[in-house]
């Protein structure tokens, strides 16, 4: 894979999102910084002070939600459009001699840059607000890192069976949605039910979702044991899907 080609892709994606518009690549944070004003004012001032399970100053919930959706915000993202990707890009790939692999992994690298300035921006807001996140923020580069890979294997197989299934879009689609509410994310693992707790430790999205959790809302320490081990299943899942798009991308350039 190509490292200038996976970077003119990346740039590509983020210039072009919004090209024509006034603000332009800004537009990618004003919808992640809305979110982290609602959520601020609604969840730390309005209905926050009444929910109980996640801290007790006002803002302890409103943190502790944002720390879960903003990143599966990039997750569900990354894992939507990389599984189009072949079909999305067919009018290039078919006319130019474009790496399927850099195709579909620039979509998480292009995700996983915003994520790491909307955190920051997270990190500044909580700061504001006489919340500091402790000296553990120094994971989250690293944190993200995990995530995506998880995000880009998924995605991957998706993008490789889409081309042969159309349906699977549509079924992505659905998951991403069921997964969402599987995953303790607007509420706290303690409080699931006792077999929806059992469940998540074979839940890749929760994988790195408590993490966050622990960082930037309780204050915790992760367990770094874990989050290294199941990094590097996802790195050898990302290498096997890439063997398998190999195998298979003659196949996919045909059907394009």
């Amino acid at each position: 894979m190509r490292v200038p080609l996976l970077w003119h892709l990346v740039k590509q994606d983020l210039l072009t999102r919004y090209a024509g518009s006034i603000l332009g690549t800004l537009w990618l944070f004003a919808f992640p910084l809305t979110q982290i004003f609602i959520f601020t004012l609604i969840f730390g001032t309005i209905i926050g002070p009444r929910l109980g399970g996640a801290g007790q100053t006002p803002f302890a919930y409103a943190f502790y939600l944002m720390a879960g959706v903003l990143p599966w915000g990039a997750f569900a993202s990354t894992v939507t459009r990389t599984s189009t990707a072949f079909i999305d890009k067919a009018g290039i790939i078919t006319k130019v001699s474009l790496g399927l692999g850099a195709v579909a992994v620039h979509y998480a690298v292009a995700e996983g840059i915003v994520l790491a300035f909307i955190l920051l921006l997270l990190v500044v807001v909580m700061t504001a607000l006489g919340r500091p996140p402790s000296a553990l923020l120094v994971w989250l580069p690293l944190l993200v890192v995990f995530q995506q890979v998880i995000a880009f294997t998924i995605g991957l197989a998706g993008a490789i069976l889409t081309v042969f299934v159309r349906d699977i879009k549509e079924v992505v689609g659905v998951v991403m949605m069921v997964w969402f509410w599987l995953t303790p994310i607007v509420y706290t693992a303690a409080d699931a039910h006792a077999l929806l707790r059992l469940l998540q430790r074979a839940n890749p999205a929760f994988w790195f979702i408590e993490p966050y959790h622990q960082i930037l809302a309780t204050g915790q320490t992760p367990n770094l044991a874990a989050i290294a081990a199941e990094g590097a299943a996802a790195l050898a899942l990302a290498g096997l899907m890439l063997w398998v798009l190999a195998r298979v991308e003659r196949d996919i350039r045909d059907l394009l």
